[in-house]
This record gives structure tokens, sequence and C-alpha cells, in this order.
């Protein structure tokens, strides 16, 4: 014998449903963003030092002297904003992921086009060691 549905049971149904997809998609919001360090390359280092935590050792070189400035980069010195990353890799595809991420960096005031055209074309890798990092920008 078939029961008919009342609205009140496939009214608790739907809200049931509902709760569900809302705290999965709440899950899937927990999960840490994905940041490739590809995404990073040319980018403002502000972009990177406001975006990892703690738990991501950050290893920052100047490479200033390679568009004949000298290294004046200072950790302290509070305006990531105003060097471009020129070299990255990371020891995860996800740079936010716990780990290491190495960057060299200029000053984005140096930033020509010929240092652009030469970061595509690859010539910046070497300015980072990357040992035990192989995921490159």
């Amino acid at each position: 014998m078939r029961h008919p549905l009342s609205s009140h049971s496939v009214a608790s149904r739907v809200g049931a449903i509902t709760a569900i997809a809302a705290a999965l998609a709440v899950a899937g919001c927990a999960s840490t963003p994905d940041l490739a360090p590809s995404e990073l390359l040319g980018a403002s280092l502000g972009r990177l030092t406001g975006a990892v935590g703690d738990e991501v050792q950050l290893l920052i070189q100047d490479a200033s002297p390679r568009v004949g400035l000298a290294a004046s980069y200072a950790f302290d010195h509070g305006d990531d904003s105003a060097w471009t990353i020129v070299a990255i890799c990371s020891s995860e595809s996800n740079v936010l992921e716990p780990g290491s991420v190495e960057v060299a960096v200029v000053p984005s005031a140096s930033v020509t086009a010929e240092v652009e055209g030469e970061l595509r074309a690859g010539d910046w890798a070497d300015a980072t060691d990357c040992d035990g990092r192989p995921h490159r920008g």
C-alpha cells in the first residue's frame, strides 16, 4: 500500500537536503585555496606575503643587482607591494600549503618591458636555488 507524501513530509525532506548541501558547500570552502607558483611570477611580493600563513617558510632573495641596483630588500620594511617576484619555486604545488617557498624579487619600478620579456622566456629561473622546491613559476 502506498502512502501519499504529505506536504509537511516533502518540506522536511527538501529542508534536510538543503541543509546537507549547505554543509557540504561550507566544508568545501574550508579547504586551502589553490595558488600555483606560476600565478605569482611577475606579481607583487605583497600578493604572496599577504596570503601565506606561518606554516609556510618564505625565503626571499633580492635580485636587484641583475637590474643594476644595489640589493635593498628588508623583510621588515613593510611595503612588499613595491617588489615584483621574478622567480619562484615551492615545495608544494600550492604555495599556500605548509612547506617552503623561495622567491627572487626586484623593485617593481625596475621591471621594464625587457624584464617582462625575460620573465616570460624563463631567463630569471636561475635567480632562485630551489633545492627541495620542485614546483616552479
